[in-house]
């Protein structure tokens, strides 16, 4: 389970810390950061910082990053149908039922 690390209502910032990481991967810390941009538009930054072993984690983050950046609009779409119906995307939905029965 991720640990929220900090919530800032004030400025719509949440932070936490990713687990179940790999052996070469110390710390992942991600922020996301809410920026209002008009009445209806609202601009999601996400930003992870990730630390990993000197030699063979700067190597191995190179697929990880791009293993990330294919999560990303899995995460954005379950975040947009999140805040549009308050109800779970289907595809998150199945994620947790799988996590369930496992």
């Amino acid at each position: 389970m991720d640990k929220i690390t900090k919530i800032d209502t004030e400025n719509h910032v949440l932070e936490f810390s990713v687990t179940g990481l790999p052996f070469f991967v110390r710390s992942v810390v991600s922020t996301w950061t809410l920026n209002p941009i008009s009445n209806t538009e609202t601009e999601l930054t996400m930003g992870p910082r990730i630390e990993v072993m000197p030699v063979i984690g700067t190597i191995l983050q190179i697929p990880m990053k791009s293993a990330l950046k294919k999560i990303y609009p899995g995460l954005l779409d379950d975040l947009a149908i999140y805040v549009e119906t308050g109800k779970a995307s289907a595809r998150k939905q199945e994620e947790q039922r799988k996590l369930e029965t496992s």
